[in-house]
């Protein structure tokens, strides 16, 4: 594959992620500089292959939503999204880290029409002078969903937290995407709703739970911080977690396991090397130890002989200045 083939597929797959989203093709168009004919030819081929469909109801503009073959952009899931949008609880086997905190703000490009069925907003607290309103749901791919609709034009979306590993943090953008692409598809199909770009309202959080009864004591009582990190013992942490708001950090974490691992096997292949390189080590210490000792002896030995040598130049001395004093008297 060329550079040039590969840069148009990696365009063709963000024009069908967008489509995915619900943009309409003419945002799309003036969104990547491109003659809507394109966008329109790109948007088909994406459908006729299952990634898009149709929401039904929909014809000027017609909207879309992930198909039965959205998985084609996502290599990592084979069995597709709904692998993506694991709840917490799902699973047989928990996934190690949760992922909470994930919120979206979405601009809202058409509302129902007057008289149409609509969702049953409840006024909320304004935001400044901006009114807002609220209305909660339960979705099944994703759990249950609370929207906040400020003014007329922006809606924002809190989701529910959710197990995830590894693998789904190798492709974190496209599950958040996912997650939210789920409701905002109901709201499209159920409502006539139609939204415009997805943007992330509050940064992620990671966490990891804690195992150890005497640990998750001392957690939620401390709260210990760092910069980076922090503990949490919430009643939505289970008793206690460790935290952090760095996707970097997590994945270091999620690694720590393989990396010791990998430190053992390491510490196993080269252990007879080492081990040989310390018994050499020891025998060179106990050479010098050795000779630091002679040395010592050695250094006695010629202080003695100093010592004689010098008693005896006084000795030599003294009978010479007695035999000068007789020849003087005599």
């Amino acid at each position: 594959m060329t550079l040039k083939e590969k840069r148009g597929r990696e365009r063709q797959a963000a024009i069908l992620r967008m489509a995915m989203e619900g943009m309409l093709p003419a945002l799309i168009a003036k969104q990547n500089r491109m003659h809507p004919e394109s966008i329109r030819r790109c948007i088909l081929v994406g459908e006729k292959a299952g990634v898009l469909q149709r929401i039904p109801g929909t014809k000027h503009p017609i909207v879309y939503e992930p198909g039965p073959n959205a998985s084609m952009l996502l290599s990592g899931w084979p069995s597709g999204p709904s692998a993506a949008l694991h709840v917490q609880g799902g699973g047989p086997k928990p996934k190690p880290m949760r992922v909470h905190s994930v919120n979206y703000r979405v601009q809202v490009l058409g509302r129902p029409a007057p008289g149409a069925p609509d969702l049953p907003w409840k006024p909320a607290k304004p935001w400044g002078r901006c009114p807002q309103w609220t209305y909660a749901f339960h979705l099944d791919e994703v759990g249950t969903v609370r929207l906040r609709l400020i003014g007329s034009k922006t809606m924002a979306v809190f989701t529910p937290s959710f197990r995830a590993d590894r693998a789904d943090c190798e492709r974190m953008l496209d599950v958040l995407r996912l997650r939210v692409q789920a409701v905002l598809s109901h709201l499209t199909r159920t409502y006539s709703y139609r939204f415009g770009p997805i943007r992330l309202h509050t940064r992620p959080e990671w966490a990891f739970p804690v195992d150890n009864d005497g640990i998750k004591r001392l957690l939620a009582r401390c709260k210990p911080k760092t910069k980076k990190w922090w503990a949490d013992a919430s009643p939505e942490s289970g008793g206690a977690e460790v935290e952090t708001g760095e996707y970097e950090e997590a994945v270091k974490y999620l690694e720590m396991p393989d990396r010791l691992s990998r430190l053992e096997n390491l510490t196993g292949k080269h252990g007879k090397g080492i081990a040989e390189i310390r018994t050499s080590l020891e025998r060179v210490v106990t050479i010098a130890e050795r000779q630091q000792r002679n040395a010592d002896d050695l250094k006695e030995l010629v202080d003695l002989q100093l010592s004689r040598l010098t008693y005896m130049v006084k000795e030599l001395g003294d009978k010479l200045d007695r035999k000068q004093q007789g020849l003087k008297e005599n």
